[in-house]
């Protein structure tokens, strides 16, 4: 993989890949790209102790991903669900999902199907996905999808914002397309050990 940005200190290769191992391993036996077969509350530890229990918005939330329906109050239920049991896998499958601002406080990925397949769409002035918190922020992030803005919202609007006032660590944001929106695509601030690729 090309590793586009290290917020403190370089990794080698290895490195990064055992850190993506630990953080935000794929479960034994399951192939990439087939997450919304599993079912929901099926939880696996990896060796770090990170939960990769798997939440999906639209079976087991009734988000709608159909551009139309506002799929916010299901998506962050999904969330804090996650967040509540110690972190996990929040799972968004093929549509768009229209959103108002969706907060993640740590221990959570955003997962989608693909960029392209997954889109997390806002034409709200707000940041679209939020990863930052009031205390400590411990590994999370999305990956796998598009955030989705619009330029018209205002200046406020962030695809992706990154910041923790306290200490934030292991943010990532990995196979993510971000177009359209009123501000910064990444508004990326304080994160320490933490990375994007492939955005």
């Amino acid at each position: 993989p090309t590793l586009h940005h290290i917020a403190a200190g370089t990794l080698s290769d290895l490195e990064v890949e055992t850190l993506r191992a630990n953080l935000f391993p794929v479960p034994n036996g399951t192939a990439a790209g087939t997450l919304a077969k599993m079912p929901a509350q099926t939880t696996n530890l990896a060796s770090s102790g990170v939960p990769t229990t798997v939440f999906n918005v639209v079976s087991d939330y009734n988000a709608v991903g159909d551009d139309t329906a506002n799929d916010t109050a299901a998506i962050q239920a999904a969330i804090d669900t996650a967040e509540a049991v110690g972190g996990g896998i929040v799972y968004l499958p093929r549509g768009v999902f229209l959103v108002t601002g969706l907060t993640v406080e740590g221990r959570v990925i955003l997962r989608g199907a693909g960029e392209g397949v997954t889109v997390i769409h806002s034409t709200t002035n707000a940041t679209i996905v939020d990863l930052t918190a009031d205390a400590a922020f411990l590994g999370g992030g999305v990956e796998q999808l598009t955030v989705r803005g619009s330029v018209s919202a205002g200046s406020s609007q962030h695809g992706v914002k990154i910041d923790d006032g306290t200490y934030g660590l292991r943010f990532t944001v990995r196979d993510c397309w971000i177009e359209n929106t009123g501000g910064y695509g990444l508004y990326w601030l304080k994160g320490f050990s933490s990375l994007a690729d492939n955005v």
